[in-house]
């Protein structure tokens, strides 16, 4: 899996000065910030270009936060707050059968198939 730095230099959407440079926050700052989270803060990325590396690292859709804030309230209900708090996990619409859920890592294999055994629908990673 390539690193989300390094695709987005490859990409040309950030110079790899600025990757650098935020890494060298990450590092100097000891806490636990995530890259992405750097770059969105010192803004040096958009939102949406952050959503499409990570996407295609983690081989599925992103959704934005315009698009989970429209979500129904019966489908946000499908997941109970702790369970979706403790896996990272917040569903945002349904297609057909299926439930669209947005997830922190959505490469976590465990917490899709929790949410699709806790939902009973098969769950489309975002």
């Amino acid at each position: 899996m390539p690193r989300i730095g390094e695709l987005l230099v490859k990409e040309g959407v950030l110079s790899d000065v600025a990757v650098q440079s935020a890494l060298g926050f990450q590092r100097h700052t000891g806490e636990p910030f995530r890259l992405g989270t750097i770059l969105l803060d010192r803004d040096l990325l958009p939102e949406e270009n952050l959503l499409k590396a990570l996407s295609a690292i983690h081989r599925c859709n992103y959704v934005t936060w315009r698009d989970i804030l429209k979500t129904p309230p019966q489908v946000v209900r499908l997941l109970t707050e702790r369970v979706a708090v403790r896996l990272g996990a917040v569903p945002y619409a349904l297609e057909g059968r299926g439930l669209c859920v947005a997830f922190k890592n959505p490469s976590n294999l465990a917490a899709v198939d929790e949410v699709s055994a806790v939902t009973g629908r098969p769950v489309i990673p975002a």
